[in-house]
Order: structure tokens, then C-alpha cells, then sequence
């Protein structure tokens, strides 16, 4: 390969270190938290007491912002009073030990009638969750979500990870919301609640036996006492802190891969405080992605002292596909004309900042992570003139501590980390197969917490598909997979993320290998994939803009109006040119049917979509300051519903259906393919990409409902199959 000669300057150290600066003071400085007022009337109110024994208090507050549920106010556990929690919808508790006076204070809540989630609660608080009195107490284990209306709503079925303590309690007329296992196996079940819930006087109170926002930042950041530590012997890597250290039990169970674990486990809690603010108002939630899109498509690409043709072809075949990425430099030869021509193509760059690195020239002396986030961002300021984009990847996923590599990210002014990717022979399953899906529990972006609570300015990003993974082509390529078959993969992990898993699904190739004939032949075909399932490829600068717009934005002033039966509420949002927010608004609600919108006073129309199994209205709107107001009326009820498809259709190809009905106002239409999928809407469309057990039969479930009625049908298509042979891969519950 074509080397670069490194660039000879005569900046003096000071210069440089001046340059970093005021990179990081003008392109990294964190926003400050919003000013909470006084006797707010946002329903929900999240009671926070960080302590060394229990410091994550600030990271469930991430975890209530990345849910979407934008309508809170925080106190301190230590001067909260009664007045703070009467007229709250629900109250929420972080992980904290209680005096008897604090107890009693939330027990006399609940007691009148108030709505308490809690974290890990102080066994003082034990009867108000319907537990007996004294715990025992294990470290680590699993969940499994038993509780039918919660699993109705299409909630993981299989069971998942807990790392930390655990309290276990034996019921003491609670209701069972999970139940701890011991392992993995369905089998292992014990009788103890790992979530629970309770009628308390005419109140209601639910109870996570573990702190969900420990057990989050674990599976997302990995083992902390596996940090700086290097398990598989290439250096210490992110890779590393989900390993296994001196031989004993892997701290991520891979067999649980599959499954976002983390982003499952906050789909839980957002929706039991969902339903606790119910019985008062609806609700609006901030959906994860732009508009109505059920995932987003993330190109990146690490690069090295590649020639400049190889950038160039790579972003001109992106390009050409309406598509575009976030390139990674390291010490090149691209001139300011070159960046900006792929700038102009939508491309962005930014570094790709190593640990070590060998300078001949002695320029940038490179011995830590520190010392290459420094160098890199000199020599790209130096060398271009301008900034680079905010994002990084390290070079070869290199880390320091748990987040040590985001804290040095963030003293120079980058917001959002794409190291954390799924890469190694550690993920390989004992049965051989290799599994798809999330090593970090996630698909979607949060920040960093470090073990003392503090949370940091930088979003983890995972990336999930990996070239140097996939493709046999590539010299020492991990799993070796044919071009086709590595296609067939992305495509299905694409399917998992718009079905259920809603992930901002991030690819890395090395550019050293973009150009090989069936890498480019598998990126230009996701690309057109995701065109046809409706997902928009993202910059990761668009995406970064979107993620913060999402964070910061609020709802306030909701309200429910019995006699209009009118939800009104105002989006408080700072204004960002390019990004559009959706809000979730429930689809029924007090057995009415949502029936119009408007925003600030003019009609918008809504698309009806399903998340997980649940009817939303999606209603999209400018980053900015909104009004909103949704009208709800009572049904007239559905009769005549029929539905047929284009079937038969082979594998791999779009199966259209539609559904008719006679009468009915309102009515939503919900499709079960009968493998695993579901769709909405009164004409949808489906690829089947297995064969399936019945010769290719599917009986396809068809659902029609509004406030006043369900109707239920079935349709029965047939796959054929294609000349092609699918391979097997590891799909959930297989």
C-alpha cells in the first residue's frame, strides 16, 4: 500500500496544545441541564440521592430522556417534602437507603393514592411493594418478563442479563412482573420478583429488586473491573470489558447477543410508568428516530494512509446510491479541495485516534490515548483548516479504564463514540454459529456514566456490523462468510431492527478493503435494502444533531380534558435546522379513538404505526417550540373485515396485503406474518426470508380494532422457494 509522508511543522507545543483547546472549548462543550421550576406541573418526578454506595441516580435520568418520556422534574431525596410529590402522576426512586421519616414519607404517599417506581428500595419500603420484610441478597443473574399485559405489548420473552446486586424477596401479596433465574435456561426460574408490583392503600407501587441503572450501564460499558485489563492479549480493547478475565464466567452472555438487553429492560420500565400516568392522562413519548422511521442506517469507515483514489471511489459508489458516511483519518495525502468534494457528496470526517503510534518524524509523539486524540485533532485542524466532526472511532477500538477513552474524548470536544463495535472470536456461540446483534445490550446511543455516577457529554454509539468480521475475502477475517451469505445477514439484523429491535444500525469497514468487489456489492445493496424498508442512511453528524435535539427536548403543559376528551400539551424544543422530532401519542385512550391532530392550530395528518405491539400515532414535527392538541371521539363499530395478498411470492421478495372493512371510524389494522413479524396498517407489505415448517405456508393473522370493537380474520400465503439456498443463522428462540 502507498504510504503518506507525514507533514514536517514547526508549531511549537504551545501552539498545539492551543489548537486542541480551542477545539474542545468550541465543538465540546456539554449543555448545561435545564433550570427545574418550582411546583411544575409535569406528571413525573424523579427523586434522585447519589451516594458512594449508590451513585447512578443522574444515569436513570439518561434512561428516562433516551425513553422518551421528556415530562419530569427532579428533586433531592434530602429536602423532599409531601407538597413535592402530591399532584404527581408518578414518582420515581432512585437505588437509596432511607431514614424512617423518608419511608414513611413515600409510604403515606402511595398509601393516598400516589403511583411510586423505585429502584432496589430500602427494605423499610418492603410491604408498600406487597414484599416480606427481609431480603437476601445475590449478585448478578437473569429476568424473564411474566406478567401478561406486558408481554402482550411484545416485550422480550427470553431471559436477560442482571449484573450487580439483587435483592430476593419473598411476595408478600405483590404481583409478579419477572421473576429472577438463575441462568439463561427458562428452566431455572426461582420464585423470587426481579420486578414487582402492589395495590398499596388506593395506590399502586412497582419495584425493580436491582438498580436498573447500574445493571444499564454494565451491560453497555462491560465489566468495570475489567478495566485497563487486556483478556485475549491484543492490547486492551472495548472488546475487552465483556470478556471473561483469568478464566471465569464471559461477564456478556453471548447466546444473548440476539437480544438488546439493555434497551429491552428501559422498554419495561417506560412502559410501567406509561401505564401508572395513564389513569390521569396520555402520555407522549419522543420516538427514537426521525419521522416515522422504525431504524436508521449508520455508515462509517476507518481509514488508514490510504491513497487518495481510495477515497474517492469509496465515497462515489456511497454516493451514487443516495447514501452516505463518516470517514475516519488517520495521517493522509486528501488535499482541503478533496475533503470538501466529498463533503459535498454528504460524506463527513473526522479521527481515528490511536494509543500507540510509531512517528518517525517525531512530530506527534504518540504514547497514549490522550496524546492521539491531541495529535490527530492538530494535524486535521492543521491540515484542513477546519474542525473535525465531533465523532471518533479509535484506532483498532483501542480504551483506558471503563471510560477512560470517553473522558479523554470529551476534553477534546467529541460527543459521540463508535468504539464499541461487535468484533472477535469471543462472540462465537458453543454450538459454532455466530450470532448477530448487540454486545453492548444496545442499538441506540446514551452517554457515558463513570463509576462514581458522574455522567459524560459523549454518546456510546455501537456499531454492529463489521467487515473485517463478516468477509472471508478479508485477510484475517473472523467468521468468513461468502458475499451472499454476509448480505443475507445484514439484511435480516436490518428486518430484527424495523421489527422489534429499533436500532440505529452502524456499519465499519476498513477503506483498505472498501473496494474489494463483494464489500462494495453488500454496501450498495443494504443501501438499496434499507431505501426499500423505508430507512434513512444518516450521516453520523445528522444523527449526532437528532440524538441531542431528542435529549434536550421536553413536554410540558399535558393535559386531559374528560369533557372534550382533547390531549393538549406544548413541545418545548431548542430549535435545529434539519431535525425533525416525532412524538408518540397513544392511538386509544379512555375508549376513544384518536381522530386529529393539530400543531399550533393547524391540522397535520398522523401516520398509525406499531411499536412493539402497540398502536402510536406518529406525529412528526420541526425541532422548535409546538403546540399540540389531539381529539379523540367515540367509534362506530367495525363490521365486514376481509383481507387478501399477492401471494404466492418466493423467498426474498415483497408480499403485498390488504385489508378491507364494511363499517367502522378509526380503524387500525394490525398483521401477524405467522414468523415472528408483525404490520400495521390497512394495506402493508412483508418479505418472508425462511421457508418455514408447512411447506412454505403461512397463516397470516389480521386484526382490525378501534374504541368500540375487534374483528379478527386470517389469510393463508405461500413462499416458494427461490433457486438461491438460505443458510442457517441464529435467529431468537432458536
Amino acid at each position: 500500500m502507498k504510504r503518506v509522508a507525514y507533514l514536517h511543522k514547526t508549531f511549537t507545543l504551545l501552539i498545539v496544545a492551543f489548537i486542541v483547546i480551542l477545539f474542545a472549548l468550541f465543538a465540546g462543550v456539554p449543555q448545561p441541564k435545564l433550570a427545574l421550576s418550582s411546583g411544575s406541573s409535569q406528571p413525573i418526578l424523579l427523586v434522585k440521592n447519589n451516594t458512594p454506595q449508590a451513585p447512578f441516580g443522574d444515569y436513570l435520568e439518561e434512561i428516562v430522556r433516551a425513553e422518551g418520556l421528556n415530562a419530569f422534574d427532579t428533586a433531592a431525596l434530602a429536602s423532599l417534602a409531601a407538597g413535592d410529590l402530591s399532584g404527581r402522576d408518578v414518582v420515581i426512586l432512585t437505588e437509596t437507603a432511607l431514614s424512617d421519616a423518608q419511608a414513611a414519607l413515600f409510604s403515606t404517599y402511595v398509601q393516598n393514592g400516589g403511583r411510586l417506581v423505585a429502584m432496589r428500595p430500602d427494605s423499610k419500603l418492603a410491604s408498600v411493594f406487597g414484599l416480606a420484610s427481609t431480603p437476601s441478597t445475590r449478585q448478578g443473574g437473569y429476568l424473564r418478563i411474566s406478567a401478561p399485559e406486558l408481554l402482550a405489548v411484545g416485550l422480550a420473552t427470553e431471559t436477560i442479563q442482571i449484573h450487580g446486586a439483587i435483592d430476593l424477596y419473598n411476595l408478600q401479596g405483590g404481583s409478579v412482573i419477572a421473576n429472577v433465574h438463575n441462568s439463561a435456561a427458562l428452566d431455572s426460574v426461582t420464585n423470587y420478583p426481579a420486578v414487582v408490583s402492589n395495590t398499596f392503600g388506593s395506590g399502586q407501587a412497582v419495584a425493580f429488586t436491582y438498580d436498573l441503572a447500574r445493571n444499564i450501564a454494565y451491560i453497555r460499558q462491560g465489566n468495570p473491573a475489567l478495566a485497563d485489563v487486556d483478556v485475549d492479549g491484543n492490547g486492551f480493547r472495548t472488546t475487552d470489558l465483556f470478556q471473561a478475565a483469568s478464566g471465569g464466567t464471559p461477564w456478556l452472555d453471548v447466546t444473548r447477543i440476539p437480544i438488546p438487553q439493555a434497551d429491552e429492560q428501559q422498554r419495561l420500565f417506560a412502559a410501567l410508568v406509561k401505564r401508572l400516568v395513564s389513569p390521569s392522562r396520555p402520555l407522549p413519548q419522543w420516538w427514537y428516530f426521525p419521522e416515522t422511521a422504525k431504524s436508521v442506517l449508520l455508515l462509517t469507515a476507518d481509514t488508514a494512509a490510504n491513497p487518495t483514489d481510495y477515497f474517492r471511489n469509496y465515497a462515489d459508489y456511497i454516493a451514487a446510491k443516495g447514501g452516505k458516511s463518516s470517514l475516519f483519518l488517520t495521517f493522509n495525502e486528501l488535499t482541503l479541495a478533496d475533503l470538501n468534494a466529498m463533503r459535498a457528496q454528504g460524506h463527513e470526517f473526522s479521527i481515528h485516534p490511536p494509543a500507540q503510534f510509531n512517528d518517525p518524524t517525531g512530530a506527534y509523539p504518540i504514547a497514549n490515548l490522550s496524546q492521539g486524540f491531541a495529535a490527530f485533532t492538530s494535524y486535521f485542524l492543521t491540515r484542513f483548516g477546519s474542525s473535525p466532526a465531533p465523532i471518533y472511532r479509535t484506532m483498532g477500538l483501542v480504551w483506558e479504564g471503563w471510560t477512560g477513552g470517553a473522558e479523554v474524548a470529551s476534553s477534546y470536544g467529541y460527543k459521540m463514540d463508535f468504539s464499541y463495535a461487535h468484533r472477535g472470536a469471543w462472540t462465537r456461540l458453543p454450538d459454532g454459529r455466530w450470532p448477530r446483534g448487540y454486545i453492548t445490550g444496545s442499538g441506540l446511543p446514551m452517554r457515558f456514566v463513570r463509576t462514581d455516577g458522574v455522567v459524560l457529554p459523549v454518546y456510546q454509539q455501537p456499531t454492529q456490523i463489521s467487515d473485517v468480521q463478516l468477509f472471508w475475502s478479508i485477510p484475517g477475517s473472523v467468521e468468513q462468510h461468502s458475499m451472499s451469505m454476509v448480505l443475507d445477514l445484514v439484511q435480516r439484523q436490518l428486518d430484527a431492527s424495523i421489527q422489534r429491535d429499533y436500532a440505529a444500525l452502524t456499519t465499519m469497514t476498513q477503506l483498505d478493503y472498501s473496494n474489494y468487489g463483494d464489500a462494495r456489492y453488500v454496501f450498495e445493496s443494504l443501501l438499496d435494502y434499507a431505501r426499500q424498508r423505508d430507512v434513512p442512511n444518516l450521516s453520523a453528524m445528522e444523527w449526532l444533531n437528532f440524538v441531542e435535539a431528542r435529549r434536550a427536548a421536553r413536554f410540558t403543559d399535558i393535559a386531559w380534558d374528560e369533557a372534550t376528551a382533547t390531549l393538549s400539551f406544548k413541545a418545548a424544543v431548542t430549535a435545529t435546522p434539519g431535525v425533525t422530532l416525532t412524538a408518540l401519542i397513544p392511538t386509544i385512550y379512555n375508549n376513544r379513538s384518536l381522530q386529529s391532530v393539530t400543531v399550533d392550530g393547524a391540522p397535520v395528518s398522523f401516520n398509525v404505526g406499531l411499536v412493539k405491539a402497540e398502536d402510536f400515532a406518529f406525529v412528526s414535527m420541526s425541532a422548535d417550540n409546538h403546540t399540540v392538541v389531539a381529539r379523540y371521539v367515540v367509534d362506530e363499530p367495525i363490521t365486514g373485515l376481509s383481507a387478501i395478498s399477492d401471494s404466492p411470492k418466493k423467498l426474498g421478495e415483497t408480499m403485498a396485503f390488504t385489508a378491507t372493512v364494511a363499517s367502522g371510524t378509526n380503524v387500525i389494522v394490525r398483521w401477524d406474518f405467522g414468523d415472528g413479524a408483525l404490520g400495521s396498517g390497512m394495506t402493508t407489505s412483508h418479505i418472508y426470508r425462511d421457508y418455514g415448517p408447512d411447506q412454505g405456508l403461512y397463516v397470516v393473522r389480521v386484526t382490525a380494532r378501534n374504541a368500540a370493537s375487534v374483528q379478527e380474520t386470517t389469510v393463508t400465503v405461500k413462499v416458494e422457494l427461490p433457486p438461491k439456498v438460505y443458510l442457517p443463522f441464529m435467529r431468537r428462540n432458536q
